[in-house]
């Protein structure tokens, strides 16, 4: 009777065992390197890159941007890991200097563009960019000119912004930057129809050239009267916020909140001509910590990049 033999991944030609290991998504790595000393070496290697690179696997990331510390001028930021059950923030690197304020984001294969902005209280004509694989901060060349909150998106490997600079001169209304040569040229209203070929307003879907309005969400004041340790207090839930009454000291409030970060990833579809349809993939809180935030601009950026 012959025995049966099991075939590990050692017995294997080591770049078969490196394609196997190129498709699994880099936050499992982690647990990977745990299975034994061979997975380790494999996975610490470059040529688990380089194999990626050769057979062009790529995978998405999403990363954000949140202003935790009122007192830090530099927010936080994150990537989002995507393993199922396992949805949670991460840490990067922020940028060692002052952060600018009312920025435009966009992002171009593993990096993201940070583009003008607010900084001491004057438009910025700065640009950094934020390398998703070495998780390294870049500060570019500057724009033609300073802006705030300008428009901007990516067309043919080209970043266009658009407004922002407070000029009214028409050459001044737009630029174009070519990441290839690192340079930026002006651009008039009649170089290109941005219109039918990308997202120029913030909290807009574009698909098939047509533009589609977000609402937002609106959480009420509500007070109730409950019971607790044989007294009757006022509650009230504000922006997902818990108040109540000190019984002792009626005039004092007390606060308990955390503040929470929830993902969802959405999947879109059209039906019809008119009809467009989402389906909520999953939802989890990814982030968590003590404290209220009720500000406006607690959330800065999200981009998704990919390599």
């Amino acid at each position: 009777m012959k025995s049966s033999s099991r075939t590990s991944f050692s017995s294997l030609p080591e770049e078969i065992v490196l394609h196997c290991l190129a498709r699994a998504s880099r936050f499992s790595r982690p647990t990977l390197s745990l299975v034994s000393k061979y997975f380790q070496s494999l996975i610490a290697s470059p040529e688990l890159e380089a194999t990626r690179t050769r057979n062009r696997i790529t995978e998405d990331y999403l990363y954000v941007s949140l202003d935790l510390d009122k007192e830090n001028p530099n927010p936080s930021w994150f990537t989002v890991s995507l393993i199922p059950k396992q949805q949670k923030l991460k840490p990067v690197p922020s940028f060692p200097h002052q952060h600018p304020k009312s920025s435009s984001v966009v992002s171009i294969g593993s990096d993201i563009y940070i583009i003008g902005g607010v900084v001491n209280g004057l438009r910025s004509n700065r640009v950094l960019s934020l390398n998703g694989r070495t998780h390294q901060w870049l500060i570019l060349p500057n724009m033609l000119q300073p802006r705030e909150a300008p428009a901007a998106d990516v067309i043919d490997g080209k970043i266009y912004v658009i407004g922002g600079s407070g000029s009214n001169f028409i050459q001044d209304v737009g630029e174009v930057y070519d990441p290839n040569t690192q340079t930026w040229e002006p651009i008039l209203p009649t170089t290109l129809n941005l219109t039918t070929q990308m997202n120029v307003v913030p909290g807009k879907l574009v698909m098939n050239e047509k533009v589609y309005a977000m609402n937002g969400l609106m959480v009420n004041l509500e007070k109730k009267i409950f019971l607790f340790d044989n007294t009757l207090r006022l509650m009230s839930v504000s922006n997902q916020n818990l108040f109540w009454n000190d019984p002792k000291q009626d005039s004092a409030w007390r606060l308990d909140c955390k503040t929470e970060v929830w993902c969802a990833e959405v999947s879109f579809e059209r039906r019809g001509l008119e009809e467009v349809l989402g389906f909520v993939e999953w939802t989890k809180n990814v982030f968590t910590f003590e404290g209220c935030d009720t500000r406006s601009d607690f959330f800065l950026h999200s981009e998704i990049i990919s390599h």
